[in-house]
């Protein structure tokens, strides 16, 4: 679910030093969009993710597009991987979804890789970057979903506790029937400038559908 962060928040200040990245290139393809508040300044953004040729791109037009916007690009490619993740070629990517973490500004929800699973990063601005939360060794956490028939594992936005919590949800039946499920959730909490998830909790607890329909609703990925 998109969501609007607070007013009260402190904007990104841009960078006087920030070069304006330009416009997407007219041959990109595979284009996926979300809209949602990236610098903190109360107008809604543009994010995007597309393809130009064999290369995987970020891009996001900041300050709503008026007077004093500005877009940044990043490349998501192997070297990145390797830097940021566990260095598997990423491939299918799409932007899938805008939410608060309780902080100063929005943040995207990209995936990554879609095979049997898909997984994700979350993004959101940093100087003159386009950047990925990291945990403190410096790689993104194991955000992913995958659905059967007796479980449900996707990653929960919290903007209340200012955590991401990645939940596994299962039972004997079918999870959207089960009066009582099984819930395991590992969880960091989330800070900017710079961008970092510290380690949370992790549990595992039983749950009824009300509490299942609130994670769902907290979902990352829409």
């Amino acid at each position: 679910p998109t969501t609007t962060t607070s007013t009260t928040s402190a904007p990104l200040a841009p960078n006087p030093f920030c070069i304006d990245a330009g416009g997407r290139p007219g041959s990109r393809t595979d284009e996926s969009t979300v809209n949602g508040d990236f610098d903190g300044d109360g107008t809604q953004d543009l994010f995007a993710v597309y393809r130009l040729g064999s290369s995987w791109f970020l891009w996001a037009r900041l300050s709503g597009g008026g007077a004093g916007s500005y877009r940044l690009v990043t490349e998501i490619n192997l070297p990145w991987s390797f830097q940021y993740w566990d260095g598997t070629t990423p491939e299918n990517l799409r932007v899938v979804d805008a939410n608060s973490l309780g902080g100063p500004r929005d943040v995207a929800t990209v995936r990554l890789y879609a095979g049997l699973g898909s997984y994700y990063g979350l993004f959101s601005t940093q100087d003159c970057e386009l950047l990925p939360f990291v945990k403190e060794d410096g790689t993104i956490p194991s955000l992913y979903s995958a659905m059967g028939a007796n479980h449900s594992d996707f990653p929960e936005c919290d903007p209340v506790d200012r955590v991401v919590r990645q939940v596994v949800v299962s039972c004997a039946g079918a999870v959207d029937t089960c009066p009582t499920l099984d819930l395991t959730a590992e969880e960091w909490e989330a800070t900017f400038d710079p961008l970092r998830f510290t380690v949370g909790a992790a549990y595992a607890r039983t749950i009824n559908q009300t509490e299942y329909g609130e994670l769902v609703a907290n979902s990352c990925i829409g």
